[in-house]
């Protein structure tokens, strides 16, 4: 069944609640409200659309949908250590405010535009069945993690901003000739499951003060790495560096 929702104050679904058909859901009126899920499943709200006048919807648990739309006025603001499931794309018009949740790209086939209008994202898996995820601007930034489990993932076009640990660990990745720059202060790891053809970065830069550890055997950046701040532990095997190769103080490599 297709439907058109329209939730001018709060939405929640119980832990015995189900949704079902296809259809648009939006957070229309003015004011903050929120968005839970109880269900131990979460049900899929359809595309959801986040559009009223000077709307905010704070998400309070695990919650799915289509796709999430946030409108020229309105923010979404993550809430929390939650999972924002989606099997579609995500479009920031606005504001998006990522706390400490993290965008899950899930779904079989799906091809999935990531548009952050300008707002950070706190984390991202990509977890699509022969699909993928495609980010749209020429800068993104991650404060934690990007991971692939499965499908493939194309980098901004200029810069990819990782805070936490870059893991591929099933899918694979196009570089699209970005820097990718790793400015967390943890200990982080990088796995990019490198092929002759596939999955090597471009630049990287490391500016952090962080540790990181290639834990492939063998890893490759196909332009320039640099180290300006913090250690990183070079693969077990190989690293290959297709040009340039820079260390300044206080970076180091192991």
């Amino acid at each position: 069944t297709t439907r058109r929702l329209n939730v001018a104050k709060a939405l929640s679904t119980g832990a015995n609640g189900f949704w079902s058909g296809t259809g648009t859901t939006t957070f229309d009126g003015s004011g903050s409200a929120t968005w839970t899920d109880l269900n131990p499943v979460s049900q899929n709200i359809g595309q959801a659309v986040v559009d009223g006048a000077v709307r905010t919807v704070n998400v309070g648990s695990h919650v799915l949908a289509s796709t999430i739309t946030i409108g020229a006025n309105d923010t979404l603001n993550g809430g929390g250590a939650y999972d924002i499931q989606i099997q579609g794309n995500f479009t920031n018009n606005n504001i998006f405010i990522p706390s400490t949740s993290r965008i899950l790209v899930t779904g079989a086939s799906t091809n999935a535009i990531i548009k952050t209008g300008g707002s950070n994202l706190y984390a991202l898996r990509a977890s699509t069945t022969a699909g993928s995820v495609a980010f749209t601007e020429s800068t993104v930034t991650l404060l934690d993690n990007l991971e692939i489990a499965t499908g493939t993932v194309t980098f901004p076009t200029t810069l990819l901003r990782i805070g936490g640990s870059f893991q591929n660990t099933g899918g694979a990745f196009a570089h699209n000739n970005a820097e990718v720059r790793f400015t967390g202060a943890g200990t982080e790891t990088i796995e990019l499951q490198g092929t002759p053809f596939l999955n090597a970065f471009y630049d990287v830069l490391f500016n952090g003060t962080g540790n990181w550890s290639f834990i492939d055997t063998n890893a490759t950046t196909s332009n320039t790495l640099t180290i300006q701040n913090g250690a990183v532990t070079f693969p077990a095997g190989q690293l290959s560096v297709d040009r340039d190769f820079i260390t300044t103080a206080p970076g180091q490599f192991i």
